[in-house]
């Protein structure tokens, strides 16, 4: 699960896609959690950031209820629940690209996230909160999906989710079993232009993270995302840095 991203003004003003958005619009968002809004690049819009809402909803049928109910996305697991038990060696069907509820989104609705740092915690401990980062603290980025969809009040909204993958090194250190599909420069035009499953299956491996970072941080900053906006001590380390 990757529920709470930050992303600082700074990282943000210093990447290309930015010089395309007037650089006073962009402000620091130290506590980004579901429902929120984040800047990312869309594949309809690919030379840009565009304002959306982390999460969307989509209709599912509850078989339990036996009735459609609006589900809240916002991660994707690549294997879908064909790798229960998240295993990182995991060469199986990438699930993603069949079930119905994700399978036009993947393909056709691709987005990248830039982000400062995402914040996980060890599995089953709500209470402790790790901040994820690269070593240099230089903005990398997360692959997603955007979708459009309509509050309850009939009110349309562009929302976007973040696909995961099995653990990487730096997840794997703070005891997290999943991690944030991870992209590199040069794979965004592959990302963007490519509709093969087996070529952007080939995107969606843990990443390599021997150059990335983590810290304890209060186990509140997630509670705190009305004040994150320019609230640098959210991150703040409560722990020694912990390294691949």
């Amino acid at each position: 699960m990757c529920g709470l991203i930050g992303q600082r003004a700074d990282d943000l003003k210093n990447n290309d896609w930015a010089k395309r958005k007037i650089a006073d619009t962009i402000k620091n968002d130290y506590s980004i959690v579901p429902k929120k809004q984040a800047l990312i690049v869309r594949v309809d819009m690919p030379d840009q950031l565009e304002m959306c809402t982390f999460s969307y909803t989509i209709p599912v049928f509850n078989k339990r209820q036996q009735k459609t109910i609006n589900q809240w996305k916002f991660n994707l697991r690549v294997e879908g629940w064909r790798n229960k038990a998240n295993d990182v060696d995991y060469s199986g069907p990438l699930e993603i690209w069949t079930n119905p509820a994700c399978e036009r989104i993947i393909r056709y609705n691709r987005c990248i996230i830039p982000v400062s740092y995402f914040v996980e915690n060890p599995e089953n401990d709500k209470k402790h909160k790790f901040v994820i980062m690269r070593q240099d603290e230089q903005m990398f980025y997360l692959g997603g999906v955007f979708h459009h969809s309509v509050t309850a009040s009939g009110v349309r909204y562009t929302g976007f989710a973040i696909i995961t993958t099995p653990s990487t090194q730096i997840t794997r250190l703070i005891g997290h079993q999943r991690a944030p599909l991870i992209l590199q420069p040069d794979q965004f035009d592959t990302w963007f232009k490519q509709y093969d499953p087996e070529v952007i299956g080939e995107l969606m491996r843990p990443a390599h993270t021997h150059d990335f970072k983590a810290w304890e941080v209060n186990p509140d900053i997630a509670k705190l995302a009305t004040d994150g906006v320019d609230n640098p001590g959210l991150i703040e380390p409560i722990g020694e840095v912990i390294t691949p």
